[in-house]
């Protein structure tokens, strides 16, 4: 069982889905009235946190994940929100050929790309993604902001407690092109605390290796800002870096 399978259970109260699903609503409403986009893919959709909120924003979504059990969740979650969102099953590079159309909008969200972990696995991905797009379409990408994790040497990333379910979000620094993150869930039922820590590697991408990988998969009029309300990215200081990019 893969990483996200095993956390697909707990997932949602983890990253407070329905706590700040209105805000990301909100969000994206910022960004549809520059790129009034009808059609888009949600690649990596997870248990659809922003494919619902995209079709509560009127967009006709596609949710595509490489993880069963997280389709699982996201379809409930859609049902229980009343969104119509079709879910496929699909890895980044053959995300095209799965989808079978062209929308006018990729958005790659959560910290999902960093799970490519080789150059070539990157621009694979990054040439799906324009193969799914119409012409002119655009590309979001976001991520967190590993220039300024990296620079602070900061470890812990989040930290959350849901009743009594606390989760601990941090990182191991492997290497200059490795980190370790790491969920320490904590159970608080009971007399005494039980814990488990789920781990898996990733790639900390800064926003100038995806802007040059990017230009190489053919995007073009590529900017980079802090969220995609299009507020300033601050390499310093942002908590994350988003990558806009149009199909050549």
């Amino acid at each position: 069982m893969n990483f996200y399978s095993r956390i697909s259970e707990f997932y949602d109260s983890m990253i407070g889905f329905d706590r700040f699903l209105d805000s990301q609503i909100k969000t994206y409403g910022v960004f549809l009235k520059k790129y009034p986009v009808k059609t888009a893919v949600d690649t990596a959709c997870g248990s659809g946190f922003h494919s619902i909120a995209l079709a509560k924003s009127g967009v006709k979504v596609i949710g595509s994940d490489i993880d069963g059990a997280m389709l699982k969740s996201a379809s409930k979650n859609a049902e229980r929100y009343g969104v119509d969102i079709k879910w496929v099953r699909a890895p980044f590079h053959r995300m095209h050929n799965k989808i079978g159309a062209t929308v006018d909008a990729v958005f790659c969200m959560g910290n999902s790309i960093p799970h490519l972990l080789t150059p070539k696995s990157l621009i694979m991905s990054l040439k799906s993604f324009a193969d799914t797009l119409k012409p002119n379409g655009v590309l979001v990408i976001q991520l967190l902001n590993y220039t300024g994790i990296l620079q602070s040497g900061e470890r812990i990333i989040n930290i959350r407690r849901d009743k009594n379910d606390e989760y601990i979000r941090f990182y191991d620094f492997l290497s200059a092109k490795r980190v370790r993150f790491n969920i320490l869930k904590v159970d608080w039922n009971g007399e005494s605390p039980k814990h488990i820590i789920y781990s898996t590697v990733l790639r900390p991408y800064s926003a100038k290796d995806l802007a040059d990988t990017l230009k190489q998969a053919g995007f073009a009029d590529i900017e980079t800002f802090a969220d995609i309300d299009f507020s300033v990215y601050d390499k310093d200081k942002s908590i994350l870096t988003t990558l806009i990019a149009h199909k050549g």
